[in-house]
């Protein structure tokens, strides 16, 4: 038989099915069936919301990146490469960097990176920026907004491509400073540990064996 949508619905929603299990429970292992149904509703609805939360988080993300992009022209110049602060002679090499997220990631250019790291004033302190796929001479790609930097890793195998992969740290924050590891472990702002590596990115910033496939 056929029926119009609102019944149809009605019939099939998480509420009638367990309603109509516990009715149906004549028996303890019946009444355990009804139970794990309702631990699946209710997992079922807490992944729902998470997934809404998330998607919400990623429209903030959207937003903030637009907003970023606004009058964003020449804000990176108040940014320097994280290995100037550490060894100015690998300032111009690709680099990566691990540390605490001050934001969500976001899509922007190099410029709108920087200015809403400027707009996160007591938080950012830089961002590490990966150039989106097959626009290695355009400066617009995947941002992420750094609270502290922990860790470094440097690449000379780049042959002087990718020269928009790097971390980038505030200058004002870092001015006349060095934040090259100690063996003391006194600096609270320097970083833990700085790695050469003999290799270069792959596509998408990918990393692969210098030379390799």
């Amino acid at each position: 038989s056929t029926c119009d949508a609102t019944p149809c619905a009605a019939s099939s929603s998480p509420a009638k099915t367990l309603a109509l299990s516990v009715a149906k429970a004549k028996s303890a292992e019946e009444v355990g069936k009804a139970e794990d149904l309702t631990k699946e509703i209710a997992a079922t609805t807490l992944k729902a919301e998470d997934s809404i939360e998330e998607m919400e988080g990623l429209m903030e993300s959207i937003t903030k990146a637009a907003a970023a992009a606004q009058d964003a022209e020449g804000a990176a110049k108040q940014y320097l490469s994280l290995m100037y602060f550490v060894d100015q002679e690998k300032k111009d090499l690709p680099s990566t960097c691990t540390g605490t997220a001050a934001e969500k990631p976001i899509v922007a250019t190099i410029d709108g990176c920087a200015r809403a790291c400027d707009g996160d004033i007591h938080e950012c302190v830089g961002f590490s920026f990966f150039p989106l796929e097959g626009r290695q001479q355009v400066p617009e790609g995947l941002c992420f907004l750094m609270s502290k930097f922990k860790t470094a890793t440097y690449y000379t195998g780049c042959n002087g491509q990718h020269e928009f992969n790097k971390c980038y740290a505030k200058l004002s924050k870092f001015e006349s400073t060095s934040i090259a590891p100690k063996a003391d472990g006194t600096c609270e702002n320097c970083l833990k540990e700085v790695t050469k590596a003999d290799r270069c990115f792959g596509a998408a910033g990918q990393l692969q064996q210098q030379g390799g496939q």
